[in-house]
């Protein structure tokens, strides 16, 4: 603080450094320091006389981008009783909670998101694309897990919080970890469905030759839910339903098949 006393009245000027939070401000392991930077700053300006009277000025300055601006008072009493001075009574005010308020909401969701993301590996342990008859849940899983991560990515933490030098949960390992054993899973699945059709059909007409008419059935149908477009298998279910004598089924699936299969037309001699 300056004090002109040239002047007729003294003159005060105050002027302050930029604020420093002291110690480590931190909510779940994430700076706070920023956000708890206040806006405005209060204090009283106290003058005192020689035999211990004093009278206090209240000061109020607006703090810039983490610093004061100057305060000033000018003494009216020229006779200048007042022969020392003190500046007590500091009090710091934040202009809103919402800078506060959003970080906290984000970190508590960086938590919850990870938490997410190890749901995601649990379901990622279930998805074993060698056990083909459990193929939809393989699927369903698959889909799942996949859900899980863009969900975790479009929430965008790295544009929010300083993943890059801060990330005490290590979200960004976490996700690449996470990415590397979704594309196994799926690259495993993807080679298994591609053939998984001829693999049931194998078996259902391994079944039909056993006249086990039921069980057939069932490994046609499946090879139709990965290949809905596999004819041998729409033939194979036709021919159950005339053995079992279904013959709106019959002629249902000799529809489709006909679908699936048009005839060839051979040119004219």
């Amino acid at each position: 603080m300056l004090v002109n006393t040239r002047e007729v009245n003294h003159v005060f000027k105050i002027s302050s450094g930029s604020l420093r939070l002291k110690g480590d401000i931190e909510y779940r392991g994430f700076d706070m320091s920023n956000e708890l930077v206040p806006a405005l700053l209060e204090y009283n300006l106290r003058l005192k006389k020689r035999n211990g009277i004093f009278r206090d000025v209240p000061i109020s300055v607006s703090v810039i981008e983490g610093t004061p601006e100057n305060g000033s008072y000018n003494n009216p009493d020229s006779v200048n009783e007042f022969n020392n001075y003190d500046l007590v009574n500091h009090v710091f005010r934040f202009g809103n909670s919402n800078a506060f308020e959003n970080k906290i909401k984000i970190i508590n969701n960086y938590y919850a998101q990870m938490g997410v993301l190890d749901q995601g590996f649990a379901v990622l342990q279930t998805v074993q694309p060698e056990q083909v008859d459990n193929f939809r849940n393989n699927q369903r899983n698959l889909v799942l897990a996949e859900k899980y991560l863009s969900d975790t990515e479009a929430m965008r933490f790295e544009n929010s919080l300083p993943l890059a030098t801060d990330d005490p949960g290590r979200m960004l390992d976490k996700i690449n970890t996470y990415k590397t054993v979704l594309f196994q899973k799926r690259a495993a699945m993807d080679q298994v469905w591609s053939t998984l059709h001829m693999n049931f059909y194998d078996r259902g007409v391994y079944q039909l030759k056993r006249n086990n008419l039921p069980r057939a059935r069932e490994f046609f149908l499946w090879s139709l839910e990965v290949n809905p477009l596999f004819s041998p298998s729409l033939l194979q279910l036709a021919i159950i339903d005339f053995k079992t004598g279904d013959l709106m089924k019959r002629f249902a699936r000799q529809m489709i098949f006909s679908i699936a299969c048009p005839p060839i037309l051979k040119p004219e001699a």
